[in-house]
């Protein structure tokens, strides 16, 4: 399971907030669909998730009990 609270994120040197106070759980028995435009965020969720950008405020947790 994946817990996300409050996610914030904004990159370096911008002024520009790409995620604002995201929050979000998804069990392993789900399917997740995230959708938006050009520029919204999309790529950036993920790699927050997958800890490939770790600046960022608020909480992303990895659990290994389902929902």
């Amino acid at each position: 399971m994946i817990l996300v609270s409050d996610l914030t994120f904004s990159y370096p040197g911008t002024e520009k907030t790409i995620l604002k106070n995201l929050s979000f759980t998804a069990c392993p028995s789900e399917i997740l669909t995230v959708l938006g435009a050009n520029g919204t965020g999309k790529s950036t969720l993920f790699k927050c998730i997958l800890g490939f950008l770790t600046h960022y405020a608020g909480k992303i947790e990895q659990r290994a009990f389902s929902c």
